[in-house]
This record gives structure tokens, C-alpha cells and sequence, in this order.
């Protein structure tokens, strides 16, 4: 799984699980295994939380996610704090459902979770960033919004639309970190980063080139 790995790390600190099955070995009579991981994804207060083709700010309710969980289904949950998602690796260990567990995020801040968790990686996979000119991005914080998606479904455009939207007050942070997150079907869309850093006009992530 490599959708999220143009992620930029910040500072306020994201943790997104995502689990699976292996499609085409284990996806077979997986669905109830993945509802067993889906509920524990959502026992620990997820900021968002889809199911592959729709988040709970696209309109669904976490009810007609569960129900929605099929064989070859997708989960994610993105989580703000390091205790929510240590708890979540537990509890995902413990159930030993069969499916395959991703955790991604700034590794540094990924290996302390993992550690405190009791659980080990089995693969690692490291974005190297982008090289040469990356034109279409108008500052930091737009590009730390923008990747969120996956998919590449919330432009930067739109990102400073939205922001501007929260500059003239006509908005608030957490209404334009509501409305990007609704465009973002992959669902690994962190909405109180998004919220932050539209609203406190200075970047809160780490960027050694600026």
C-alpha cells in the first residue's frame, strides 16, 4: 500500500492504519474478519474513517460503512494522537484477524508506536519526496492539505480557495477541513491537521528547505 506515501509529515502528529486482505489469497470469506478489525478501528475515536470508496464526510454513517464491508473491501482510520493508534496495533494483534495491518505516517514518529504497541513491521516503505520542479503547489501548507488524499482528489487550487474562504471569516477552519475532507474517498484525509494549519496561518510542518 503506497497511496499514502507522498504524505507530508507535521508536526501536530497523524497515524493512518489501513487494513486488508490480500486479494487473491486471503480475501475469500474475509468479510467478517474485516468487520472485527473495522470495529476496532472505530473504538478508537478515528478523526476519519472510510471504507474504500466513501469517508463518514462523504455522507455515510459509520453503520452503513460497517455494512458496506465486503470480501475485498479496503479500511482505514486516521487517528491524531500516538496513544489511539498504540491502542489500535494492540488491539488489531490481539484479534489476529488474518488481514494485513499498514501503519503509515512520519516514521520516526511510527517506530516509538510500534514499539510501545509490542508489535513489529514486516515491510518498510520509504517516500524518497519529489525531485526537480513541482510546480502547482503555492506554498507549504498546500501541499501538506492536498496530499492528504491519496488519490490526489483535493486540488491545491481548491486548497487555496477553501483558505481564503477561512482568511475573510467566511468559514470556519474545521467547515474548510470538512469540505476538502468530503472530496477525498480514500478516506485517509487528516481532518484536524487540514483544520490547523487553514486556520492558524502559520505552517506547523516540517519542511528543512524553508
Amino acid at each position: 500500500m503506497t497511496h499514502s506515501l507522498h504524505r507530508v509529515p507535521v508536526a501536530q502528529g497523524e497515524y493512518v492504519v489501513l487494513v486488508m486482505a490480500c486479494q487473491g489469497v486471503s480475501d475469500e470469506g474475509a468479510q467478517d474478519a474485516l468487520r472485527c478489525a473495522y470495529d476496532i478501528l472505530v473504538a478508537h475515536d478515528p478523526v476519519n474513517l472510510p471504507d474504500g470508496e466513501n469517508s463518514v464526510f462523504s455522507g455515510p454513517t459509520q453503520t452503513q460503512l460497517r455494512e458496506a464491508i465486503r470480501d475485498t473491501s479496503y479500511l482505514a482510520a486516521v487517528y491524531h494522537r500516538p496513544d489511539a493508534a498504540i491502542l489500535v496495533l494492540r488491539a488489531l494483534a490481539e484479534a489476529d484477524t488474518g488481514m494485513s495491518v499498514v501503519l503509515a505516517g512520519d516514521p520516526g514518529a511510527l517506530e516509538p508506536v510500534m514499539r510501545r504497541a509490542g508489535v513489529d513491521a514486516h515491510t518498510v516503505h520509504l517516500s524518497l519526496g519529489a525531485f526537480g520542479v513541482s510546480p502547482g503547489f503555492a506554498d507549504h501548507d498546500v501541499k501538506a492539505i492536498a496530499l492528504m488524499c491519496g488519490h490526489g482528489l483535493i486540488t491545491p487550487p481548491y486548497v487555496e480557495t477553501v483558505r481564503e474562504e477561512v482568511r475573510r471569516g467566511r468559514m470556519s477552519a474545521r467547515a474548510g477541513a470538512n469540505r476538502l475532507a468530503a472530496l477525498c474517498t480514500c478516506g485517509i484525509f487528516n481532518i484536524e491537521v487540514a483544520a490547523n494549519l487553514l486556520g492558524n496561518g502559520v505552517c506547523s510542518c516540517h519542511d528543512p528547505a524553508r
